[in-house]
């Protein structure tokens, strides 16, 4: 993220322009990936989450849509409209945990069955 602006209605994150779309649009035109080339998604897509974690932020849509691609192959996250802050709490021994959310949030055609159902 290069900058943050904010007016009367809208908070504005000012991002890299990529050049290849996102993750959803590189699987349709590609039809299927190899192993190595999910994987080579798959480990960027896990480094972010934790970098994001390990800052104290949940992203709670992350979805091909929500991955950006640059002309190097590199993802991007972004659409951080359902993003928190992590609340963590203290159980009885003293082991730091993820607090629980209650927050029905996220993408109707990604979530698990269980999670839809739940509601």
């Amino acid at each position: 993220m290069y900058a943050d602006l904010e007016d009367d209605q809208y908070i504005y994150l000012v991002m890299e322009y990529v050049t290849k779309s996102n993750l959803f649009v590189l699987i349709k035109k590609e039809g299927s990936f190899t192993e190595e080339t999910a994987f080579y998604f798959f480990i960027q897509t896990v480094a972010g989450i934790y970098f994001l974690h390990k800052n104290g932020f949940i992203h709670r849509d992350l979805k091909p849509e929500n991955l950006l691609v640059n002309e190097d192959n590199v993802l991007k996250i972004c659409d951080f409209g359902w993003t928190c802050e992590s609340e963590m709490d203290t159980d009885t021994e003293g082991q730091t945990f993820e607090g629980q959310r209650n927050t029905f949030c996220g993408t109707l055609e990604y979530m698990a069955p269980e999670m839809i159902n739940h509601r």
